[in-house]
This record gives C-alpha cells, sequence and structure tokens, in this order.
C-alpha cells in the first residue's frame, strides 16, 4: 500500500513537472517575433480565402526544399499583397507555413512556422503593422496536392494568405 502512495505521488509529481517544461510557447509572443507590439489574435474563423479580383493578388508562394527563405520570384508575388494591405488599412493578413510530406510532424510544424514567419517578417519590413500580420503552421497537414511526388511536394512547399476585414 506505502508503494503504491509513494508512485502515486511521483506520478503527479512528474506529470505536474511535465505540464510546465513542455507547455507551447503562444503564437502571438512579441519575443518570438522579434517586434514590440503583441500580434492581435483574430479566430481563425474570421479569415477567408480572397475571392473575385483578391484571389488574383493573394497568390501562394513556394519555398524550395528544407528552406524558409523567399527568393526574388516569390517575394515579386507577396509586393501587391503589401499594396493590398496599405490600401486596405482596417484588414489583417494570416499567413499559413505548409510543407510537403517529407520529415517528422514535429520538424514540418516547425518549418512551416519558419516560413510564415519569414513571409511575416518581410511584410513587415515593407512598412505594414506588425500587429496587422498572423501567422500559423499547418505543417504537412494540409496538402494542396495529395500526390506523392516531386510536383506535389513543390506544390506542398508554400505559403497561404487568408485575409480578414475586422
Amino acid at each position: 500500500m506505502r508503494f503504491l502512495k509513494v508512485f502515486f505521488i511521483l506520478f503527479i509529481t512528474l506529470s505536474m513537472l511535465n505540464g510546465c517544461l513542455f507547455k507551447k510557447k503562444k503564437s502571438n509572443d512579441s519575443a518570438l517575433y522579434g517586434t514590440d507590439t503583441p500580434l492581435v489574435d483574430f479566430p481563425l474563423d474570421s479569415f477567408y480565402s480572397p475571392i473575385g479580383e483578391e484571389s488574383a493578388i493573394f497568390r501562394d508562394i513556394h519555398f524550395n526544399y528544407n528552406s524558409y527563405e523567399i527568393n526574388a520570384e516569390e517575394r515579386s508575388i507577396i509586393e501587391p499583397i503589401i499594396s493590398w494591405m496599405q490600401e486596405n488599412n482596417a484588414s489583417h493578413l494570416l499567413v499559413e507555413g505548409h510543407c510537403d510530406e517529407r520529415g517528422s510532424n514535429e520538424y514540418n510544424l516547425a518549418l512551416g512556422e519558419q516560413r510564415a514567419l519569414a513571409v511575416r517578417q518581410y511584410i513587415i519590413d515593407s512598412g505594414i503593422h506588425s500587429g496587422k500580420v498572423q501567422t500559423i503552421s499547418y505543417g504537412e497537414e494540409l496538402p494542396a496536392d495529395p500526390g506523392h511526388d516531386e510536383g506535389a511536394w513543390r506544390a506542398n512547399r508554400r505559403a497561404r494568405f487568408l485575409i480578414s476585414n475586422g
């Protein structure tokens, strides 16, 4: 009986420590983004895919394998988004980071986050207020192309843009 008490106390203590040690850092932590302005967290369901003329502006950008570097061609896709954000000051932007299916779930979530953050920083550096741009990583979970070849992988290594008018 005494053994069970000791085991139970040890189990509770370790569970509490595990919860403290492995708490996920909140995604709008201003230190994470390198800015003094924390993000305004809008509910994800307030963001939507642009439609009509806006859909031609908010195109996905793509990344090389195992990279979150934004190349010159992809920067040219982001520029019209920055212009739109400047003209639509009340709007907010959600940048989704995505990966292909290669790599572990944890690795792909981290890489997706790095991709989204790199795009966010580029947009902020271009003059958009940091509180107007949120990020989320989906890793490999929402593929644009469900295939298992280089073409599908290329399509899935992307950042996607959603907007909110509130």
